[in-house]
């Protein structure tokens, strides 16, 4: 397991070049100084949704050099090899989460109005959607090969726009909905995730193992 997931890191410096990250901390930087406090809360949102494409794009690379015929002959379990991929793909959501917050607290040292309880919720709020995201990709990676990933964005776009759409039939009415949503926000949070994650996981290996029986 621990040998499948440095593979995975590996394979990330390889294929995501130090230009890339340089790009996204000046990107990060120019919203920090434009946007201010309300940019310092976008980094923190959006920045952990910059690299959770990266395990499509792991899977991809695996399927050109033929990984998963090498990989389905080692001394390990297919269910093994998608269980790594989920623990790499939470291990860099983490860590971008992580730097998003800091750079979200050190940003609070300049901007009063940008408190430590804003930090702490839009840096959830933004692992939330990047695991959220990850959650759809690498099932419809697995299922859908190469183009899983544009597909898991339509299949994205068009579930917030249904969502949209029953709740303007019924006459919800948004904002109090809203703030029920705030009020349980964490507990909805942490259910929603748990079922997503255990039915992706299921999808995963049902998937990887009928493609590579």
């Amino acid at each position: 397991m621990k040998g499948l997931i440095q593979k995975d890191f590996y394979v990330m410096r390889e294929r995501i070049r130090p230009l890339n990250y340089i790009l996204i901390a000046l990107v990060a930087l120019g919203v920090l100084i434009y946007f201010q406090a309300v940019g310092a809360m976008y980094v923190a949102l959006f920045l952990p949704l910059l690299l959770v494409g990266i395990p499509k794009t792991i899977m991809v690379y695996d399927t050109q050099c033929k990984w998963d015929k090498l990989a389905i002959a080692l001394p390990t379990t297919r269910k093994m090899i998608v269980t790594s991929r989920y623990l790499f793909f939470i291990l860099i959501t983490v860590v971008m989460s992580t730097i998003s917050f800091s750079l979200c607290v050190i940003a609070g040292l300049f901007f009063k109005e940008l408190t430590l309880v804003l930090c702490v919720k839009f840096s959830l709020a933004g692992f939330t959607l990047a695991l959220f995201y990850g959650l759809l990709t690498i099932p419809t990676g697995y299922a859908l090969g190469v183009n899983g990933g544009s597909l898991t964005m339509i299949f994205s776009v068009m579930l917030v726009l249904a969502v949209a759409y029953v709740l303007k039939q019924f006459n919800v009415d948004l904002e109090s909905l809203a703030l029920w949503l705030a009020n349980y926000a964490i507990i909805i949070g942490i259910v929603v995730l748990a079922i997503m994650g255990a039915i992706s996981y299921k999808l995963s290996v049902h998937f990887y193992t009928k493609t590579h029986s």
